[in-house]
C-alpha cells in the first residue's frame, strides 16, 4: 500500500476512535448524571418522607376495655409516711383500773325453797342502816334490779358511806317469787303468801278486803303472823343488828309510805327526808287498801323509822333519784 495513502488511513482510524471516545465518554457523563440526579432525588425526598411519617396521626381506634373493679380499701391501709404510720397504728389500750371488789354477802337464811337471803354491808360505823329489796319478788323485779345497782355504786364508791354509818342491803327477800319471773304470778314466795302481810302486828290478816288494793292473783298473809321462812329470817337479823332506819323498796307509784299503823313520828320524819330530795309523793297516795301485817309496821313497833318507798313504775330503777335517797337515809338523824 503507498505509504501516504497508509497515513491517512490511519489518522481517519484515529480520528474515528476519538470521535468514538468523546462519544462514549459523553454518553457515560450523561448516565452518571443521570444516575447521580436520581439519587441526589431521593436523597432530597427521603427525610420529608420520614418526617411526614413521624407527624401523620395514628389511626383512631375504638378501644374495647373491661373496668377494673373498684379497689376495696384495705382494712390496714400502707401508710404514706412515718407519721401515717403512728396515726394508722391501732393504739394500746390504756390499764383498766381495777374495778373495787363488791364485798362477799352474808347468808342470813334461806327461802322456802332453799335460795339464800344474802346481805351486803358497807361501813362500819354505829350509826346502822337497812335497805330492803324484792319482797314482792319478780312481780316488782326493778327493785331487786336498784339494788343491785346501788351495790355495785357503793363498791366503787365506798366514801359514800360516812364514818358514822354501816348499810346493809338485803337484795331480795323473795328469791322464790323472783325465780318464777316477771308477772302476778311472782309476788308471793312458793306458800303463795305475800311477805309485806306476815308480819306479827296488830292488825294481821289471813285474807284482807281488796278493795283498792292489788289483786292480781290469789295470795294470803300465812298461816299465822311470821310463819315464813323468809319473815322468821329477816327478823332475826333486825333483832340482832339493831338497825335504826329501814327502806323497804316497792313498786309502783304510791310514794313514801311510814310505817307504824297509826304512823310512827321517826318514820314520818324519815319519809319526809327522803321526799325532800326526791319526786316520791309524801304524803302518799291514797286507793283505800287495808294495809294488814306489814314490814313498815312490824318495824316501827320496834323503834324502827321504817318507811315503804314506791318507784315510779314496774320498769325502771330511778336511779339517779335514789342515789340521792341512799345520801338523804344515811344522812337522817332523829
Amino acid at each position: 500500500m503507498n505509504p501516504q495513502r497508509w497515513r491517512s488511513l490511519s489518522r481517519f482510524v484515529a480520528l474515528v476512535w476519538v470521535v468514538n471516545g468523546i462519544g462514549l465518554a459523553a454518553l457515560a457523563f450523561a448516565f452518571m448524571r443521570g444516575a447521580f440526579g436520581d439519587l441526589t432525588f431521593l436523597a432530597a425526598k427521603a427525610p420529608a418522607a420520614t418526617a411526614s411519617a413521624t407527624l401523620q396521626p395514628l389511626p383512631t381506634q375504638t378501644a374495647t376495655r373491661t373496668p377494673l373493679p373498684t379497689p376495696t380499701p384495705s382494712a390496714s391501709p400502707l401508710p404514706a409516711s412515718p407519721t401515717a404510720v403512728q396515726d394508722t397504728q391501732t393504739p394500746t389500750p390504756s390499764p383498766t383500773p381495777s374495778l373495787a371488789p363488791t364485798p362477799a354477802p352474808r347468808v342470813i337464811g334461806h327461802s322456802v325453797e332453799g335460795r339464800p337471803l344474802q346481805v351486803f354491808t358497807f361501813g362500819n360505823g354505829p350509826l346502822k342502816r337497812l335497805m330492803v329489796f324484792g319482797i314482792h319478788g319478780g312481780s316488782e323485779w326493778n327493785t331487786v334490779a336498784l339494788g343491785d345497782e346501788l351495790i355495785a355504786h357503793l363498791s366503787q364508791h365506798p366514801e359514800l358511806i360516812p364514818p358514822e354509818n354501816t348499810l346493809d342491803v338485803l337484795r331480795v327477800v323473795n328469791p322464790d317469787g323472783l325465780a318464777r319471773g316477771r308477772g302476778p304470778q311472782s309476788r308471793g314466795n312458793a306458800h303463795s303468801v305475800d311477805l309485806n302481810r306476815n308480819w306479827r302486828t296488830a292488825n294481821w290478816a289471813e285474807q284482807w278486803p281488796l278493795e283498792g288494793c292489788w289483786s292480781g292473783s290469789l295470795l294470803n298473809g300465812g298461816d299465822g303472823p311470821g310463819s315464813e321462812p323468809e319473815v322468821i329470817w329477816l327478823r332475826r337479823f333486825i333483832v340482832a343488828e339493831k338497825p335504826e332506819a329501814i327502806i323497804s323498796y316497792h313498786s309502783a307509784a304510791l310514794g313514801i309510805l311510814p310505817g307504824g299503823i297509826t304512823p310512827y313520828s321517826r318514820s314520818v320524819s324519815l319519809a319526809e327526808s327522803l321526799a325532800a330530795v326526791s319526786d316520791y309523793p309524801y304524803p302518799p297516795i291514797k286507793t283505800g287498801c287495808e294495809y294488814t301485817g306489814q314490814f313498815a309496821d312490824w318495824s316501827a313497833l320496834q323503834g324502827i323509822g321504817a318507811v315503804d318507798l314506791e318507784l315510779t313504775d314496774h320498769e325502771h330503777t330511778d336511779f339517779d333519784q335514789n342515789v340521792l335517797v341512799l345520801a338523804a337515809f344515811l344522812a337522817w338523824r332523829k
